[in-house]
């Protein structure tokens, strides 16, 4: 069960990081302020995951040993 889901863990880590690249591109590439509040927070949910899967990953990836 848990090699699963450190298999999971591992393929959407690299997902989360590009979500993130892309979202500071629109970031920075944008004036509207509605839009910017909207990027902001799907960037922060974002990295609040990436930051909840690697501390899990790291979890795992111990116990692995």
């Amino acid at each position: 069960m848990e090699k699963k889901e450190l298999e999971e863990i591992e393929a959407r880590l690299p997902v989360l990081e590009q979500e993130i690249q892309e979202l500071d591109a629109q970031l920075s590439d944008t004036s509207d302020y509605a839009q910017l509040k909207v990027l902001s927070e799907r960037r922060e949910a974002a990295e609040s995951e990436l930051e909840s899967k690697t501390e899990r990953w790291m979890e795992l990836s111990e116990k692995q040993s």
